[in-house]
């Protein structure tokens, strides 16, 4: 009965060495353990945040710069945009599965093109 086993158990226990060498060889080293610890509630980046915080509430701004005639005398160049048509609400979508219609050109027997509505 064990030559009918022979095999598995041969296969089963390569696979055991194989992975005690990998645990033993390319396992990583436990790391360090925290000896002490940092007794400050807050940590140091958010007081560097705060002191700066507490130094723009000291800024005391004048008014009278917008009121000067060098500030006046500036050019606005802003461009006012226009509204675009919307286009499909799924443009990933099967055509006409949006209830959009879409427009085909067929042309006509002259040479010229006619339009035609589709409801797909």
């Amino acid at each position: 009965m064990f030559q009918k086993y022979k095999k598995i158990i041969g296969v089963v226990l390569g696979i055991l060495i194989l992975f005690v060498l990998y645990s033993m060889f390319f396992k990583k080293a436990p790391e360090a353990t925290l000896t002490s610890s940092n007794t400050s509630t807050v940590p140091s980046a958010d007081n560097e945040l705060l002191l700066l915080l507490s130094q723009l509430k000291t800024i005391d701004l004048d008014g009278a710069f917008f009121s000067d005639q060098l500030f006046l005398s500036l050019t606005d160049f802003s461009v006012s945009l226009t509204l675009e048509p919307r286009q499909r609400p799924n443009p990933f979508a099967p055509i006409g599965s949006d209830g959009v219609e879409r427009t085909t050109t067929q042309p006509t027997q002259q040479g010229t093109s006619s339009v035609e509505s589709t409801g797909l």
